[in-house]
């Protein structure tokens, strides 16, 4: 009996020092891996007022990639990917406007200067057409990037993006979209000498996701604030709730600035003179859409970034598309980096006359 309970509790403690060193790790670790890998990071100002922060692998010769981060994240979010990519691709990982090291210019919160301003930054850093891949509101803008500028985009991978899923009626019916009055509520007080700089401490008591996890709620988000308000600059880490949960404040943990979200979702001024159906129309690239598990609330909400009927719009939209389905939460990128990889090399096959 005593033999029996020293094993259980050495099994256990085993299993928890697991389970400590990968949460601790699960963020960091890929950003540290990728520096060893010779991974860098540049600012380049692409035009006057606009300077675009990124990170490049060494492979430059190779044909190149855009990878452009969804909204909240950061080039490190692509860090699981960047060594293996760049055995085969020039890779560039960017922070999008108003997100991490690039410049934080309201008036440049929008699908077409994004889209636009990446295709410079593009040409700069590469010899040829080059391939982009985009994450949900990144998939988006390369779309834009090559509906807008044929010329310059041999290829696009379009990973999760919400198309159709954001147009105003969608809404108020997504996971997204139930946050909205806090992200209102936040930015009307966070100028104010007295407000809530930090949004991650003003909006996840609040937050939708809360719901999910009932009366544990307020005890895990009191202890995910009091984390941030002891280290301010890094993300939240409670690592005995594993890396998946670990994920949900995370996303709003990192610097990006919020009237970005309010472009996007109230005012709707990112979506000036961009057109979703026509975009897609226009691509005459070669597309992949990799797609995620699709699943709703038990309140009808849409827990995922578009529906099957959506994802059956934009296949009719697109002229030369391939739709790889993957059992994965939104962000397949890193919950299955060797599908995105593999997905990647197969749109490179596919373009390969037009990265010459």
């Amino acid at each position: 009996m005593l033999h029996t309970a020293t094993g259980l509790l050495l099994a256990g403690g085993l299993a928890a020092a697991r389970l400590h060193h990968t949460t601790r790790n699960y963020y960091r670790g890929p950003v540290h891996k990728a520096y060893a890998a010779g991974v860098r990071t540049h600012r380049r100002e692409i035009r006057p007022g606009a300077v675009l922060h990124y990170a490049r692998t060494s492979g430059t010769g190779r044909p190149g990639l855009l990878l452009i981060p969804g909204q909240g994240s950061l080039w490190h979010d692509y860090a699981k990917v960047l060594p293996d990519l760049s055995a085969d691709f020039d890779v560039v990982a960017v922070d999008v406007h108003g997100h991490g090291g690039s410049s934080r210019n309201r008036a440049d919160y929008c699908a077409t200067v994004i889209a636009a301003d990446l295709v410079l930054l593009g040409r700069e850093l590469f010899d040829a057409p080059f391939l982009v891949a985009g994450h949900s509101s990144g998939g988006l803008i390369a779309v834009q990037m090559a509906a807008g500028h044929p010329g310059d985009i041999a290829g696009v991978l379009i990973e999760d993006a919400p198309f159709f899923a954001t147009d105003p009626n969608r809404v108020p019916g997504t996971f997204v979209g139930q946050d909205l009055d806090l992200l209102a509520g936040y930015l009307a007080q966070a100028e104010k000498p007295d407000g809530e700089e930090d949004y991650l401490a003003h909006a996840l008591p609040g937050a939708y996701i809360g719901t999910l996890f009932g009366d544990l709620w307020p005890f895990i988000s009191g202890r995910v604030i009091a984390q941030r308000r002891q280290h301010p600059q890094d993300p939240p880490n409670i690592w005995y709730l594993g890396p998946a949960i670990n994920r949900i404040w995370e996303s709003i943990s990192h610097p990006f600035d919020r009237w970005w979200s309010h472009a996007f979702f109230i005012s709707r001024s990112w979506h000036r003179n961009f057109d979703q159906a026509t975009a897609l129309r226009s691509v005459t690239a070669p597309t992949t859409f990799l797609k995620a598990g699709t699943s709703y609330g038990a309140d009808g909400v849409l827990l995922a970034a578009l529906t099957d009927e959506d994802l059956a719009r934009v296949e009719k939209l697109l002229v030369d598309n391939r739709t790889v389905h993957v059992r994965a939460g939104h962000d397949i990128h890193f919950e299955k980096p060797a599908v995105f990889t593999r997905a990647l090399r197969e749109l490179a096959e596919r373009s390969r006359h037009r990265l010459r």
